[in-house]
């Protein structure tokens, strides 16, 4: 476990019981936080791959393909 699932949060202040006051803290563990950050990189590694692929680009028609022809006034 590293220090960065580890989350500390420091509440509110309580009466303690020989007249002072004490301070509610809570300690959370979630190792799933880094997970945050896969998303993202999943999302932009799959960009890079689709933006490799020259057969999806618009401009660019497959290879070896005939050009296509114009349609003629319907009759």
């Amino acid at each position: 476990m590293g220090l960065g699932d580890l989350y500390v949060v420091l509440g509110e202040a309580r009466p303690a019981a020989k007249g002072g006051s004490a301070w509610l803290v809570r300690a959370y563990v979630n190792p799933w936080a880094r997970l945050i950050f896969a998303g993202p990189i999943l999302m932009a590694l799959g960009g890079a791959l689709s933006l490799s692929d020259g057969r999806l680009r618009l401009a660019a028609g497959p290879v070896g393909a005939p050009a296509r022809a114009r349609p003629g006034p319907a009759e």
